[in-house]
């Protein structure tokens, strides 16, 4: 078994795909997690999980009968996710773009989800491909489902304004600080 890539080492080689060079913080993980309503069925997509800090969270507090899709563009992290979260039945992992999320969904045969959870950096991304994300985001999700964004940056509020309510949460206890957006549909 090779041993497991930094997200340093990953942001490395894929500045534009990779939003830090540290996992996030257990206070970020602890703050994430604590938005969501769990129940025995959730269905949860993580949009760039790295190296699975949140995913761990998050599934930890998740049902048996839950499902948590995983979607990591770097082919590094990817191979990272799969060698740690193969084993868990409720988890998919799949080695794709967080735009792609609709069609993905289908080949599962889910048309709605309860939470996404994005990591994604969304100053990297161009105007188009970041609305893209989270118009097919809001429409995945079910009334009253959350988009949780945490980002370094302000440039994802301009994207949330078609949801019902948007709140936003700062971490200055991660480092560096950041600010979690937990839009609900």
């Amino acid at each position: 078994m090779g041993r497991k890539i930094s997200l340093f080492e990953a942001f490395l080689k894929d500045k534009s795909g990779v939003a830090s060079i540290v996992p996030s913080s257990k206070s970020t993980v602890k703050i994430i997690c604590g938005m969501i309503p769990y129940r025995e069925e959730n269905t949860i997509i993580e949009y760039g999980p790295g190296t699975g800090a949140i995913t761990k969270g998050l599934l930890k507090k998740m049902g048996n009968d839950s499902q948590l899709i995983l979607i990591e563009q770097n082919n590094e992290l990817y191979n990272s996710l799969t060698k740690q979260f193969t084993s868990d039945s409720r988890v998919s992992i799949f080695h794709d773009l967080a735009q792609n999320v609709k069609n993905i969904l289908q080949r599962k045969s889910i048309y709605e989800v309860d939470t996404i959870v994005s990591g994604i950096p969304f100053s990297y991304l161009d105007d188009i491909t970041a609305q893209l994300i989270v118009d097919q985001s809001k429409n995945l999700l079910k009334i009253g489902g959350q988009l949780i964004v945490y980002q370094f940056k302000d440039d994802i509020e301009r994207y949330l304004r078609n949801f019902r309510e948007v709140r936003v949460k700062e971490n200055p206890f991660n480092i560096p600080p950041l600010k979690i957006y937990n839009a609900i549909n």
